[in-house]
């Protein structure tokens, strides 16, 4: 059994400066001495502040990136072949914990002249968390005569982007790792060799939703352009495609509660408590600049994810206004001013999109399980902006269903996605809010 409590089995190694950001978070290392086609994260895992457990986009992408890395490469031996993903398959089991490593045990299930198949399990402590099964398929194998259709991006989506261009990017409550992580270890000379200190691994520019003013949540439709950070540095499609996956997981399932007006950021009491803990942001790091030694990192909260004993506020107020995280990991109790960013920026939307006299509050939302269609995988290019769509045609007895359109910057769609996850609303008896948890 694995036992640590680093979140990596071996010590992370430094962050690799001619790689994105991306390509660092989602690196892994063959463990070998445990047993054949088995791989571990090489760097911690990032646990979102009130979430059950780790990033499931992570999951998701280092369990591709090992599946890929048990198909041949292209050789006389294979004819030339070359394999590429064509569609995944996931299931959330269990929540990660971010304190412990994750090992991704690869089963070679089919090896066909057409398609291969592949089944990840990824564990702790010997237990599956995830589990995936991912198809590849030969390039080329349906000929040069095909059945041809797609759906084309929306109208006017370009032009909405480039009024973004020039903007600093925005970034998802899912797009700190890079950040949180290296408050909590102090890596500051890493994060400068990224060129992209405190940024997380992918931005994104979120645009109103559509049909807003629609009683119908199924009419609505979400939209946003994102891309990864930097220049992935692969040459061959195996890197974007894992990024892709990591990407699709952004504010997915969350798409139910922004076409139903449910309240997740917005209301005025998270309002009141993001504020406030603003406020002590700002005057603990007044403190700290006023105090801190030349040359001494320091310890405050916009670092430490934690209030410091210099802070006026020991206690956060904003851990009342979301779910309390399992996790023991600092950052999960008290978000760094990037999360508090993030937050304030859906809170926002909210304000903008949802009814003032509504009273309805998510209380528990988690995905199940999480599936792509790769469609054109020789084309992807993370780094590069792409546009995504999520609806969703259904939602009833506590789980909703969301649709995701992907396409690139050219208008070809190059991915379909599609999540299941539990919904349930804070649940009001008696004038007295309850969350209803319960155990998955």
């Amino acid at each position: 059994m694995v036992q640590s409590t680093t979140g990596t089995l071996i010590k992370p190694p430094p962050t690799d400066p001619s790689k994105s950001l991306i390509e660092n978070v989602l690196e892994l290392t063959p463990i070998a001495d445990i047993g054949p086609d088995i791989f571990t994260n090489t760097r911690p895992l990032w646990h979102p502040p009130g979430a059950r457990g780790i990033y499931g986009g992570a999951a998701i992408a280092q369990s591709l990136a090992a599946a890929q890395l048990t198909i041949p490469p292209p050789s006389a031996a294979n004819k030339h072949a070359s394999f590429l993903v064509h569609s995944m398959h996931c299931y959330f089991v269990l929540a990660g914990d971010s304190n412990i490593p994750v090992l991704y045990h690869v089963e070679r299930v089919r090896e066909g002249k057409s398609f291969m198949t592949r089944t990840v399990q990824a564990r702790q402590r010997g237990k599956c968390i995830f589990t995936t099964t991912v198809s590849f398929v030969r390039e080329g194998s349906a000929g040069e005569e095909v059945v041809a259709h797609e759906v084309g991006i929306p109208r006017g989506v370009e032009e909405e982007l480039e009024g973004f261009e020039g903007e600093e990017g925005g970034e998802g409550d899912d797009e700190r790792f890079a950040r949180e992580e290296r408050e909590k270890q102090g890596d500051g000379k890493e994060a400068e060799a990224m060129g992209e200190q405190g940024r997380g691994p992918f931005e994104t520019r979120r645009m109103e939703i559509t049909n807003s003013s629609s009683p119908n949540p199924e009419t609505k439709r979400t939209h946003t352009w994102l891309r990864a950070r930097g220049r992935i540095s692969s040459t061959g499609p195996q890197a974007h495609l894992s990024a892709l996956a990591y990407m699709s997981d952004s504010y997915f399932i969350g798409t139910i509660s922004r076409v139903h007006g449910l309240w997740r950021f917005g209301r005025p009491r998270q309002r009141a408590a993001m504020d406030a803990w603003d406020k002590s942001l700002s005057s603990s790091k007044r403190l700290i600049s006023s105090t801190s030694p030349p040359n001494r990192a320091p310890t405050g909260p916009e670092v430490g994810g934690k209030p410091d004993a210099t802070s006026p506020d020991q206690k956060n107020p904003y851990s009342n206004a979301f779910p309390p995280s399992s996790s023991s990991s600092p950052s999960s109790k008290s978000p760094p001013s990037a999360v508090l960013a993030a937050h304030k920026e859906m809170a926002s939307l909210e304000s903008r999109e949802n009814a003032p006299d509504s009273n309805r509050q998510i209380g528990m939302m988690v995905s199940l399980d999480h599936t792509i269609f790769f469609h054109r995988p020789r084309a992807v290019r993370a780094d590069e902006w792409l546009f995504s769509e999520m609806e969703s045609p259904w939602t009833g007895d506590g789980r909703g269903l969301v649709m995701q359109r992907i396409w690139d910057r050219r208008g070809r769609l190059v991915a379909t996605c599609v999540q299941e996850g539990l919904c349930r609303l804070v649940q009001t008896g008696n004038g007295v809010e309850e969350r209803v948890m319960g155990k998955l």
